[in-house]
């Protein structure tokens, strides 16, 4: 909101993305937090890009989380975020994830991808 009468910034998509991460996982927490959500919900906004969290062996809702973020990501080609290799990931080794594709994503995310973008091209 402090930003909507400074132009630069509002034109910079970068600060908007830098504020977006730096202040995300904070603002998510205390809403949920006072929303009255449970743990389960906090704990995916406080992990949602901690990669190599590793809570113990069974999966649970912010590791599903975590690897569809970084699905998308690898998919957008957010390299320069450092994203590390999907299958270096803990919550990638505690589901019986599959292959990896060419890409470096799941494969079983590629062919779902693949077949909406099929899907989109067909009705455009």
């Amino acid at each position: 909101m402090r930003l909507q009468n400074d132009a630069e910034a509002v034109r910079d998509p970068q600060i908007l993305d830098d504020l977006a991460e730096a202040y995300g996982a904070k603002v998510s927490l205390t809403l949920l937090a006072h929303w009255g959500l449970d743990e389960e919900l906090q704990e995916v906004a406080r992990s949602r890009r901690d990669w190599f969290r590793d809570h113990g062996n069974k999966p649970d809702l912010a590791d599903v989380i975590l690897l569809v973020n970084l699905h998308v990501l690898t998919l957008a080609g957010e390299a320069h975020l450092g994203l590390p290799a999907i299958d270096t990931v803990p919550a990638c080794r505690k589901f019986k994830a599959g292959p990896i594709s060419p890409r470096g994503t799941l494969q079983v995310l590629d062919e779902v991808t693949d077949v909406e973008e099929m899907d989109a091209s067909i009705t455009a």
